[in-house]
């Protein structure tokens, strides 16, 4: 696949030659992609199908089915629609589908699994100053947290025994560089940024 077909922050993990089929009656020829975001058919220059991990619902093998006039064994895709009220599937003839399986499976735990450690974080621009408030449940006390405010960008980077996040907001205002104060209580940190006035 082709840089310009990945999003932003977006890599590679494993990618073949393959067709791709709503109906296992006609097939499509292309490349199958598998980012750390999602799975993605394309042909040159153009994305056909991309699935986002929180929309697969599931990841089987189907026998017996011809592909091209061959008799492959094929992934099968369950995913949900881009509303999420439909549910869709799709079929791909690849080499090593064990491998396929197995892989998409892997990727698809890993981005769940960060997507579900990732702090809420809310801002809220007051008269003079910003509040930053984040869920941090893991943090035991202020000592783990670095904070760096630089024009209208905040840093968090927490680094606990099992646990370690790095968080970049943006921020609706430029703040002093070095200006703010934090607390933390009951796993929610708070931060006041001095505004630029």
């Amino acid at each position: 696949m082709s840089k310009s077909l990945l999003m932003e922050g977006e890599k590679t993990l494993l990618r073949t030659q393959s067709c791709y089929s709503l109906t296992c009656i006609t097939w499509k020829p292309g490349f199958l992609c598998l980012t750390d975001k999602r799975l993605v058919f394309s042909q040159p220059n153009k994305t056909i199908l991309g699935i986002n991990f929180s929309k697969i619902i599931d990841v089987t093998l189907m026998k017996g089915r011809f592909v091209l006039g061959l008799r492959k064994i094929h992934l099968c895709i369950l995913y949900k629609g881009p509303t999420g009220e439909k549910i869709f599937r799709a079929f791909f003839a690849v080499n090593d589908p064990d491998k396929w399986k197995e892989a998409i499976a892997k990727a698809r735990a890993t981005h769940l699994n960060e997507e579900a450690s990732k702090p809420m974080i809310d801002v809220f621009d007051e008269k003079d100053h910003l509040r930053v408030v984040a869920e941090m449940p893991n943090l035991k006390n202020l000592a783990d947290v670095e904070l760096e405010a630089i024009n209208d960008t905040l840093a968090i980077q927490v680094d606990i025994d099992n646990w370690k996040h790095c968080e970049v907001v943006k921020l609706p205002a430029l703040v002093k560089a070095g200006k703010f104060t934090s607390t933390y209580k009951n796993g929610v940190l708070e931060i006041r940024l001095d505004k630029i006035m």
